[in-house]
């Protein structure tokens, strides 16, 4: 379950889920909106993901996502 710290992030970022239903957005897992944000996501938001969620958190995502192609 998604704090509502990074729900609120999730909605003020929604057009980057635009393949997502608008019900299921804020429910995303931390892995996918890890993804997302750094792959399609402004520096200025990857800046706000990492004060969320701690750079700690995003690098074993990042580290245990290692083996995907994206």
């Amino acid at each position: 379950m998604n704090t509502p710290e990074i729900k609120a992030f999730i909605r003020e970022n929604r057009t980057l889920f635009w393949y997502t239903p608008e019900d299921k957005k804020e429910n995303i897992s931390l892995e996918f909106l890890v993804e997302t944000i750094l792959n399609y996501g402004t520096l200025n938001e990857i800046r706000r993901l990492i004060r969320i969620i701690g750079i700690q958190k995003i690098s074993q995502i990042f580290f245990s996502a290692k083996g995907r192609k994206n």
